[in-house]
């Protein structure tokens, strides 16, 4: 697994269960589309979907162009507001698994505590900020080393 060092003191810790991840797969010639569902705490503004929208952008581009996390992406995500406080985006690759997903986490907990409150993230409240207690000791660690992640 790559040395995510610098990451990891900004994360939360979280458990197995906020790390299942329920989402829709689409399989065609052996390319796989994962749809991810996002809750936010209240409606975001214009603005804040636009930031939201680059934060997976640019999580793509580092992925992609840096190939230091594999090269499984196969365009730049979709990204569809549903309403102004829940959007829907969706990844393309060729095959499952791979070290970003903790860049992926660690981006959108960071998203989450800094700009909007994600509620859910497919129906879970891994990221949601009023359930990490402020100070508490797991508040900078995330253990995404247990291979059961599968985003």
């Amino acid at each position: 697994m790559q040395n995510l060092g610098h990451i990891e003191k900004m994360k939360p810790k979280y458990t197995r269960n906020d790390l299942t991840v329920r989402h829709h797969q689409i399989t065609e010639n052996d390319n796989m589309a994962y749809t991810h569902n996002v809750v936010f705490n209240r409606p975001l503004s214009l603005r804040e979907q636009q930031q939201f929208t680059r934060l997976l952008i640019s999580f793509y581009d580092v992925v992609h162009f840096s190939r230091l996390f594999g090269n499984g992406f196969l365009a730049e995500p979709s990204i569809t507001f549903v309403t102004p406080e829940q959007a829907n985006y969706t990844f393309y690759r060729q095959h499952k698994g791979g070290d970003w997903k903790e860049l992926l986490f660690a981006m959108l907990a960071t998203f989450s505590a800094e700009v909007v409150g994600i509620a859910q993230h497919d129906g879970n409240p891994v990221f949601d900020p009023t359930r990490i207690p402020k100070n508490s000791p797991s508040e900078n660690s995330l253990d995404l080393d247990k291979g059961f992640l599968s985003i």
